[in-house]
Protein backbone atom coordinates (compact mmCIF):
# COMPACT_ATOMS: atom_id res chain seq x y z
CA UNK A 1 0.00 0.00 0.00
CA UNK A 2 1.50 3.36 -1.16
CA UNK A 3 2.10 5.49 1.63
CA UNK A 4 0.69 9.55 1.79
CA UNK A 5 3.33 11.57 -0.04
CA UNK A 6 3.60 15.43 2.07
CA UNK A 7 3.13 18.29 -0.56
CA UNK A 8 5.91 19.47 -1.96
CA UNK A 9 5.99 22.92 0.09
CA UNK A 10 6.34 21.16 3.80
CA UNK A 11 9.90 20.61 3.24
CA UNK A 12 10.66 24.76 2.91
CA UNK A 13 8.27 25.52 5.51
CA UNK A 14 10.20 22.62 8.00
CA UNK A 15 13.60 23.84 6.60
CA UNK A 16 12.14 27.67 7.56
CA UNK A 17 10.46 28.58 10.77
CA UNK A 18 9.19 25.45 12.09
CA UNK A 19 13.09 23.39 12.56
CA UNK A 20 14.67 26.04 14.87
CA UNK A 21 11.99 25.71 17.55
CA UNK A 22 11.93 21.63 17.47
CA UNK A 23 15.92 20.78 16.96
CA UNK A 24 16.45 17.43 16.62
CA UNK A 25 13.06 14.82 15.96
CA UNK A 26 13.12 11.11 15.49
CA UNK A 27 13.80 9.90 12.05
CA UNK A 28 12.20 7.78 10.42
CA UNK A 29 12.63 5.93 7.21
CA UNK A 30 9.46 5.83 4.77
CA UNK A 31 9.35 3.89 1.84
CA UNK A 32 7.45 4.78 -0.98
CA UNK A 33 6.43 2.18 -3.72
CA UNK A 34 5.96 2.62 -7.01
CA UNK A 35 3.99 0.55 -10.13
CA UNK A 36 6.98 -0.74 -11.24
CA UNK A 37 8.03 -2.13 -7.89
CA UNK A 38 10.53 0.51 -7.28
CA UNK A 39 11.21 1.95 -3.57
CA UNK A 40 13.08 5.47 -2.49
CA UNK A 41 13.66 5.90 0.64
CA UNK A 42 13.31 8.97 2.18
CA UNK A 43 13.51 10.87 5.68
CA UNK A 44 10.59 12.03 8.01
CA UNK A 45 10.57 14.99 9.62
CA UNK A 46 7.70 16.01 12.04
CA UNK A 47 6.91 19.44 14.35
CA UNK A 48 5.72 18.30 17.84
CA UNK A 49 2.04 19.07 18.29
CA UNK A 50 2.99 21.03 21.34
CA UNK A 51 5.67 23.38 19.84
CA UNK A 52 2.91 24.29 16.71
CA UNK A 53 0.00 24.78 19.80
CA UNK A 54 2.51 27.24 21.42
CA UNK A 55 3.37 29.50 18.45
CA UNK A 56 -0.03 29.50 17.76
CA UNK A 57 -1.25 30.59 21.01
CA UNK A 58 1.65 33.08 21.37
CA UNK A 59 0.68 34.06 18.12
CA UNK A 60 -2.87 35.23 19.99
CA UNK A 61 -1.13 36.46 22.98
CA UNK A 62 0.22 39.10 20.36
CA UNK A 63 -2.49 40.63 19.44
CA UNK A 64 -3.90 40.84 22.98
CA UNK A 65 -0.76 42.78 23.82
CA UNK A 66 -1.28 45.00 20.44
CA UNK A 67 -4.42 46.06 21.35
CA UNK A 68 -3.71 47.24 24.90
CA UNK A 69 -1.16 49.10 23.71
CA UNK A 70 -2.88 50.80 21.37
CA UNK A 71 -5.26 51.62 23.87
CA UNK A 72 -2.61 53.14 25.48
CA UNK A 73 -2.03 55.01 22.52
CA UNK A 74 -5.39 56.14 21.77
CA UNK A 75 -5.23 57.25 25.53
CA UNK A 76 -2.15 59.12 24.84
CA UNK A 77 -3.33 61.10 21.64
CA UNK A 78 -6.39 62.25 23.70
CA UNK A 79 -3.92 64.48 26.06
CA UNK A 80 -2.30 67.62 25.53
CA UNK A 81 0.05 66.89 28.54
CA UNK A 82 1.03 62.78 29.08
CA UNK A 83 1.46 61.85 31.67
CA UNK A 84 -1.14 64.10 33.47
CA UNK A 85 0.74 66.60 35.38
CA UNK A 86 1.34 66.27 39.59
CA UNK A 87 1.94 62.27 38.37
CA UNK A 88 5.16 60.62 39.39
CA UNK A 89 7.89 60.39 37.02
CA UNK A 90 8.24 56.55 35.70
CA UNK A 91 11.61 54.99 36.87
CA UNK A 92 12.68 54.46 33.69
CA UNK A 93 16.56 52.91 35.10
CA UNK A 94 14.21 49.87 37.10
CA UNK A 95 12.75 49.20 33.71
CA UNK A 96 16.11 48.89 32.09
CA UNK A 97 17.42 47.16 34.22
CA UNK A 98 14.10 44.23 34.30
CA UNK A 99 15.02 44.16 30.62
CA UNK A 100 18.46 43.38 31.35
CA UNK A 101 17.20 40.98 33.47
CA UNK A 102 14.52 38.83 30.94
CA UNK A 103 17.20 39.43 28.56
CA UNK A 104 20.10 37.64 30.65
CA UNK A 105 16.65 34.75 31.34
CA UNK A 106 16.11 34.35 27.77
CA UNK A 107 19.98 33.05 27.14
CA UNK A 108 19.73 30.82 30.15
CA UNK A 109 16.35 29.31 28.51
CA UNK A 110 18.33 29.07 25.15
CA UNK A 111 21.34 27.26 26.96
CA UNK A 112 18.93 24.65 28.85
CA UNK A 113 17.17 23.98 25.38
CA UNK A 114 20.61 23.41 24.37
CA UNK A 115 21.98 21.01 26.33
CA UNK A 116 18.90 18.97 26.25
CA UNK A 117 19.34 18.28 22.82
CA UNK A 118 22.93 16.76 23.27
CA UNK A 119 21.67 14.92 26.63
CA UNK A 120 23.08 17.11 29.31
CA UNK A 121 20.85 16.74 32.70
CA UNK A 122 23.24 19.14 34.07
CA UNK A 123 23.08 21.97 31.72
CA UNK A 124 19.62 21.77 31.45
CA UNK A 125 18.93 22.02 35.64
CA UNK A 126 21.57 24.63 35.15
CA UNK A 127 19.39 26.90 33.00
CA UNK A 128 16.30 26.22 33.57
CA UNK A 129 17.61 27.20 37.49
CA UNK A 130 18.91 30.41 36.43
CA UNK A 131 16.03 31.14 34.03
CA UNK A 132 13.51 30.91 36.74
CA UNK A 133 16.03 32.69 39.04
CA UNK A 134 15.91 35.49 37.01
CA UNK A 135 12.22 35.59 36.60
CA UNK A 136 11.55 36.03 39.75
CA UNK A 137 13.89 39.00 40.44
CA UNK A 138 11.95 40.48 37.73
CA UNK A 139 8.81 40.32 39.38
CA UNK A 140 10.37 41.34 42.68
CA UNK A 141 11.59 44.62 40.98
CA UNK A 142 8.37 44.89 39.10
CA UNK A 143 6.49 44.62 42.58
CA UNK A 144 8.84 46.75 44.11
CA UNK A 145 8.13 49.89 41.19
CA UNK A 146 4.43 49.12 42.05
CA UNK A 147 4.81 49.95 45.77
CA UNK A 148 6.64 52.72 45.28
CA UNK A 149 4.32 54.50 42.22
CA UNK A 150 1.30 54.05 44.39
CA UNK A 151 3.26 55.49 47.32
CA UNK A 152 3.80 58.30 45.30
CA UNK A 153 0.37 58.67 43.93
CA UNK A 154 -0.11 56.86 40.76
CA UNK A 155 -3.31 54.34 40.76
CA UNK A 156 -5.12 52.19 39.09
CA UNK A 157 -8.64 53.97 39.65
CA UNK A 158 -7.00 57.88 39.96
CA UNK A 159 -6.85 58.46 36.07
CA UNK A 160 -6.95 57.07 32.67
CA UNK A 161 -2.64 56.74 32.82
CA UNK A 162 -2.98 54.63 35.57
CA UNK A 163 -5.68 53.05 34.45
CA UNK A 164 -3.91 51.97 31.14
CA UNK A 165 -0.49 51.88 32.40
CA UNK A 166 -1.23 49.30 35.10
CA UNK A 167 -3.21 47.43 32.88
CA UNK A 168 -0.40 46.68 29.91
CA UNK A 169 2.42 46.20 32.43
CA UNK A 170 0.05 43.91 34.80
CA UNK A 171 -0.60 41.98 31.75
CA UNK A 172 3.27 41.74 30.85
CA UNK A 173 3.62 40.57 34.87
CA UNK A 174 0.72 37.90 34.84
CA UNK A 175 2.15 36.07 31.54
CA UNK A 176 5.62 36.31 33.34
CA UNK A 177 3.75 34.68 36.81
CA UNK A 178 2.09 32.06 33.73
CA UNK A 179 5.95 31.18 32.18
CA UNK A 180 7.46 31.03 35.83
CA UNK A 181 5.08 28.18 36.81
CA UNK A 182 5.80 26.38 33.90
CA UNK A 183 9.65 26.55 34.01
CA UNK A 184 9.11 25.33 38.03
CA UNK A 185 7.25 22.21 36.35
CA UNK A 186 9.48 21.70 33.59
CA UNK A 187 12.53 21.59 36.19
CA UNK A 188 10.11 19.39 38.17
CA UNK A 189 10.02 16.99 35.20
CA UNK A 190 13.71 17.58 34.52
CA UNK A 191 14.91 16.23 38.06
CA UNK A 192 12.96 13.13 37.32
CA UNK A 193 14.86 12.82 33.79
CA UNK A 194 11.71 12.66 31.71
CA UNK A 195 13.38 14.63 28.61
CA UNK A 196 15.66 13.27 26.24
CA UNK A 197 17.90 14.44 23.38
CA UNK A 198 14.87 13.38 21.24
CA UNK A 199 11.96 14.06 23.52
CA UNK A 200 12.21 17.79 24.80
CA UNK A 201 9.17 18.85 23.12
CA UNK A 202 7.43 20.85 26.07
CA UNK A 203 10.80 22.59 27.11
CA UNK A 204 11.23 24.17 23.63
CA UNK A 205 7.26 24.91 23.84
CA UNK A 206 7.92 27.45 26.80
CA UNK A 207 10.70 28.51 25.32
CA UNK A 208 9.03 30.03 22.76
CA UNK A 209 6.41 31.36 25.36
CA UNK A 210 9.18 32.77 27.32
CA UNK A 211 10.54 34.56 24.47
CA UNK A 212 7.42 36.26 23.40
CA UNK A 213 7.59 37.36 26.93
CA UNK A 214 11.16 38.73 26.79
CA UNK A 215 10.57 40.20 23.25
CA UNK A 216 6.97 42.41 24.48
CA UNK A 217 9.19 44.23 27.31
CA UNK A 218 11.60 46.24 24.83
CA UNK A 219 8.25 46.93 23.20
CA UNK A 220 6.11 48.07 25.96
CA UNK A 221 9.41 50.15 27.50
CA UNK A 222 9.22 52.05 24.11
CA UNK A 223 5.36 52.97 24.58
CA UNK A 224 5.11 53.36 28.18
CA UNK A 225 7.75 54.64 29.48
CA UNK A 226 9.70 56.78 26.64
CA UNK A 227 6.27 57.66 23.69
Amino acid sequence: MAQKIRPGWWPGIWEGPIRPFVGRVPDTDTVITGGGGGGASRRSFFASKQVIGMVIFVISEFMLFMSLISAFLFARLGHDVWPPPGQPRLPMAFALFNMALLFASSLTFHHAVRRIRTGDYRGLLFGLRWTLGLGTAFLLLQGFQWWRLIAFGLRMTQNLFGATFYVVIGMHALHMLIAMAAVWLLLRQARQRRFSSRNHAPVVAWRIFWDFIVFMWPVIFLVVYVV
